[in-house]
């Protein structure tokens, strides 16, 4: 026999073609899973030449033989085997040195599957949106140690990029796909994390970041955006941070969007109103002094009053004659002047906090429009 071929099972291979198994190989990798020296065909003694073996150039450090076993990985279709490679080589700090060749495992059943690109894999999609667009492999039972090795040595996504979510937008609008509540709630949901992760970024007042992002995601769109409200809100996705990114896609509002007729406009006469009395009642000082008093919020008594005590020093005038506005689309919604007035008062109180003025400003637009609609 050729001293430079050695057996395995059912063919010869050239000696750096194989590995020699010993106890080292147990934890990872079972003799019949790689091209390891056939023990039974050269008999139990072959042991004891292990160093004779590896001046012939088998590979007889585990280290070493990532490489040989990651070249038999696409030849794999059982699962248990490949998910024990994967173990291996995640464990040696294996890298491929060739990207094009690249590829994942998608088991359908224990000895069914498909390779797939890394590009068309994500770790984790929390809101199952994405299972006829990408391959989710927690779902595929590999432990969170494999799935770390996924993202590290293949460049898998952890979740969902931006650029996935646009392709997502586009297949939905596409089809004839009902989206659904859950859904709705899940993609804005990202589109507001995005855009307060971009400002926190660049921190500016402008959300540089989340003007592309909306850019890229509905440039394409081939009929009118649909604006669309959670029912009921919820702390992460309130009407008010909703209004912003709508602003943003340049949807506009009713009064806008109505051809209106304002007469007199320039002729009005203004006169000073008390601001208690005529805006600020006891039931909206009520209201914010207990979303101000808040424990999570951490604002002592003299700083909510102070906060309270600037809606008071603001001038209000009124109108002695009446102004007429009227729209071919009806009359200016209760809902849009609630919605400029709670963003005024939340405003002017917390510009010190600005990070609670979207909370503030969901909670009096509520108060407002509820007390509206049961009169």
């Amino acid at each position: 026999m050729d001293p430079t071929l050695a057996y395995f099972p059912s063919r010869y291979l050239s000696t750096d073609e194989c590995l020699f198994f010993y106890s080292s190989w147990e934890p990872f990798l079972k003799r019949d899973d790689g091209p390891f020296i056939d023990e039974q065909f050269y008999g139990s003694r072959i042991g004891s030449y292990k160093d004779e073996l590896n001046l012939l150039g088998v590979i007889t450090n585990i280290y070493k033989g990532c490489c040989l076993i990651a070249s038999y990985l696409d030849s794999q279709s059982n699962f248990e085997r490949i998910n024990r490679f994967y173990n291996y080589l995640s464990e040696f700090k294996w890298k491929p040195d060739d990207e094009d060749d690249q590829q994942i495992w998608i088991p359908r059943g224990t000895d069914n599957g498909e390779w797939v690109t890394p590009q068309e894999c994500v770790l984790h999609d929390k809101n199952s949106l994405f299972d006829g667009q990408l391959s989710v492999l927690e779902k595929f039972k590999y432990e969170m140690k494999i799935l770390a090795f996924f993202a590290d040595t293949f460049s898998v996504k952890v979740h969902p990029s931006v650029d996935d979510y646009c392709k997502l937008w586009n297949k939905w609008e596409n089809s004839d796909h009902q989206i659904t509540h859950t859904e709705c709630c899940a993609f804005w949901e990202f589109v507001v994390k995005t855009g307060t992760q971009y400002q926190r970024k660049y921190k500016c007042d402008v959300f540089i970041g989340d003007d592309l992002f909306l850019t890229d995601l509905f440039q394409s769109c081939s009929r009118p955006i649909f604006v669309w409200y959670p029912q009921p809100s919820s702390k992460t996705l309130t009407r008010i941070k909703l209004v912003e990114i709508y602003n943003k896609l340049g949807v506009r509002t009713i009064s806008e969007s109505a051809p209106k007729n304002l007469s007199d406009v320039d002729h009005v006469k203004l006169e000073p109103v008390n601001s208690k009395e005529k805006l600020v009642k006891k039931g909206l000082f009520k209201l914010i002094l207990g979303f101000l008093a808040d424990p999570n919020l951490k604002i002592d008594a003299v700083r909510r009053h102070e906060a309270v005590g600037r809606i008071l020093g603001v001038e209000a005038f009124e109108t002695v004659d009446s102004m007429t506005v009227k729209y071919k689309g009806g009359q200016k919604s209760i809902i849009e002047y609630a919605s400029h007035f709670a963003e005024v008062v939340a405003e002017g109180m917390l510009w010190e906090n600005e990070e609670l003025v979207p909370e503030l400003c969901e909670l009096i637009w509520w108060s407002l429009t509820r007390k509206q609609s049961s009169s």
